[in-house]
């Protein structure tokens, strides 16, 4: 408990390196940056927080490439020309980017990358629990960790705005159904969807991806596939 208290005071100091605040609207017709907070967590000792502060204030790689992290953070990334296939062995999550998104910061535990145009983001959140009392045996379960954290109600995890929509996904996936919810921001003009996994193993996921609310409708199709991709994968 002290560590995970630690942490949470480490990564919560460290929100003032990111270069774009959050808090401030945006006009629907200029690009989005991803969002300056970043998340308490609860992660594994070999993680750093020092290095977690460094990816995410790298630069953006070049649109052609598929970047090389700092330091290895253990991600298997495979190119089939049409996606990118993302999954990670200790992590345990999976996710599918369009061959042309960029990926700006992995850390193992977390990833996040955005399209050429800087018009729509995801992040990827794996939180793993240090014991098996902590792990959180459903979605639902998941989702209610955030909304009593020991800091507060989290709850939406790195999304705001009134929620518009919530249903189950994913029946057939491991640890699933999952549960997937939908936020409009009228204050930054911002369209969040968001999908929660957890299955009682050792990690939980959220997914989060956004986009301008002018661009909700062109975005959709592309952005849906993305949520549908994330999946919690088995322990080995």
């Amino acid at each position: 408990m002290h560590r995970t208290l630690l942490l949470l005071v480490a990564v919560i100091l460290s929100t003032g390196c990111d270069s774009a605040p959050s808090v401030l609207p945006l006009p629907t017709t200029t690009p989005l940056s991803p969002p300056s907070n970043t998340l308490p967590l609860t992660t594994p000792q070999s993680t750093s927080t020092n290095t977690a502060t460094r990816q995410a204030t790298a630069v953006p790689p070049r649109e052609t490439s598929v970047p090389t992290p700092v330091e290895p953070s253990g991600t298997v990334i495979r190119d089939d020309r049409q996606s990118l296939l993302l999954s990670h062995p200790e992590y345990l999550w999976t996710l599918s980017l369009p061959h042309d998104w960029l990926i700006t910061s992995d850390v193992g535990f977390q990833l996040r990358a955005n399209n050429p145009q800087r018009t729509a983001f995801v992040s990827l959140l794996s939180q793993i629990w240090e014991t098996e009392a902590e792990r959180r045996p459903t979605a639902r379960a998941y989702v209610e960790y955030w909304q009593h954290h020991l800091l507060g109600n989290l709850f939406p995890v790195e999304a705001a705005g009134a929620q518009v929509a919530e249903n189950e996904i994913s029946h057939d996936k491991f640890g699933g159904p999952y549960l997937r919810y939908e936020f409009n921001d009228q204050k930054t003009g911002r369209h969040y969807w968001q999908v929660y996994a957890s299955g009682g193993g050792r990690n939980s996921v959220v997914v989060t991806i956004w986009t301008n609310s002018n661009d909700f409708q062109r975005e959709r199709a592309t952005l849906e596939r993305m949520l549908n991709s994330a999946a919690l994968l088995p322990a080995r």
